[in-house]
């Protein structure tokens, strides 16, 4: 599991009946954490001046597993732990380099998210972005 993976999985939502979605792996150490995929752009969200920055959009031509233009909603996280996410199940897709660029800037700017949390995430997703110096290979 690497940061960045998208992965398909049924799981109960707090606005809403328990459906399949689209999660994205931010942090893949204990404890897990995923960002959900939206469809539909939350509108209260991207109006709200402290929110409107943890909405990053996901172009579906750049992103062979949508079916449509989404958002990564990275103002609130979930525990991939909880939702059954474990090294046996096979991402659905990877995000972009650029898109994961984004979701760094979104958790980094959300006021959401606990610190401690935030600052895992980042230095994962930052880990996952940085260019690997061949002498590592």
């Amino acid at each position: 599991m690497r940061v960045g993976d998208v992965y398909y999985v049924h799981c109960e939502l707090l606005n809403g009946p328990p459906k399949k979605k689209y999660l994205v792996l931010v942090c893949a150490e204990e404890p897990l954490r995923v960002a959900p995929i939206n469809t539909v752009n939350a509108v209260l969200a991207l109006n709200d001046v402290a929110l409107g920055p943890t909405q990053v959009f996901l172009q579906r031509d750049r992103h062979s597993f949508l079916r449509y233009d989404s958002w990564l909603d990275c103002s609130r996280l979930m525990s991939g732990d909880t939702l059954g996410l474990n090294d046996s199940l096979k991402p659905a897709g990877r995000l972009t380099g650029a898109a994961l660029q984004g979701a760094l800037k979104a958790i980094e700017s959300s006021p959401t998210i606990p610190p401690r949390q935030q600052r895992r995430c980042v230095e994962a997703i930052a880990a996952e972005i940085a260019p690997q110096d061949p002498a590592d290979s």
